[in-house]
């Protein structure tokens, strides 16, 4: 519940501080004639202002796996097995969290156009992480596993176009 306090306060100071950029630019646009450059900076200092909370809110929701990251490279120096333990049980996790929020938008999304959009912006970014897992991840891979590889890539990322398509249907239908 904190978190989402959280984000509720980040997006209503992004708000905030995006509509006294606008204010301040026209403020500026009128004196300008007047104080010269000078007066410029108050919007460009606004606008800085907005670009670090935006920053921050992007921060945020990486913050989590990198701490994981780090733990888990700390560890492999003194404990290979309870780094990849650490990060098996994190990434377990996460998927478990994502399948659940999933199921809950497919079974909202044929009569819940919000639920729909959600769930079409998350496909798109599993398309997107789709290739690039087909661009480094499959480098990566040895030579040995990587028609392999290459075959689970092609196949989830099919997976994912066919429920794009299932997701642009039913946002389709609830348009008309």
């Amino acid at each position: 519940m904190r978190l989402w306090k959280e984000a509720k306060l980040h997006l209503v100071s992004i708000i905030l501080v995006a509509g006294l950029v606008v204010y301040s630019a026209y403020w500026a646009a009128e004196l300008y004639q007047h104080d010269g450059w000078r007066i410029l900076l108050y919007p460009v200092a606004m606008t800085y202002v907005l670009v670090r909370l935006i920053q921050m809110g992007r921060d945020r929701t990486g913050r989590e796996r990198r701490a994981i990251l780090e733990k888990a490279k700390l560890l492999e120096k003194t404990d290979p097995a309870a780094a990849l333990n650490l990060l098996d049980s994190y990434f377990v996790a996460r998927q478990a969290a994502t399948a659940r929020e999933r199921a809950l938008l497919w079974e909202s999304a044929s009569h819940d156009r919000k639920a729909a959009i959600k769930l079409e912006r998350l496909l798109k970014e599993e398309l997107r992480g789709h290739r690039v897992m087909r661009k480094k991840g499959l480098a990566a891979a040895p030579p040995e596993q990587r028609d392999v590889a290459l075959e689970m890539v092609d196949r989830a990322e099919q997976r994912t176009r066919d429920d794009l398509e299932r997701v642009g249907t039913m946002l389709k239908q609830l348009k008309a």
